[in-house]
């Protein structure tokens, strides 16, 4: 796995950027707008730095919650041998 997105990551991300690790927000507090508690003011950061930022998502409906941010979907894969669904994401920096 970490091979795999090591490559993708190598081969979509621009440099220099910030890579967006992954984000949780219990179930149970869902749709409460905690997540944008947690992106929006680093975003902003990266924006006034000039900054693009990468992640990378596994699941399907995190998809349209990046876009969301503004977060562009590079590619679309599948993790080798695990059949697992990889898309790379890109918010580039607000100008």
């Amino acid at each position: 796995m970490d091979q795999f997105t090591n490559q993708r990551r190598a081969k979509y991300a621009v440099t220099p950027y910030m890579h967006l690790g992954p984000v949780a927000v219990n179930p149970e507090l869902q749709g409460q707008g905690y997540s944008s508690k947690l992106i929006r003011p680093m975003l902003e950061r990266l924006d006034r730095l000039e900054l693009p930022c990468y992640l990378k998502a596994q699941c399907e409906s995190n998809v349209s919650i990046y876009e969301h941010y503004g977060f562009e979907v590079l590619a679309k894969g599948y993790v080798p041998t695990a059949d697992i669904p990889h898309w790379d994401m890109l918010k580039p920096p607000k100008k």
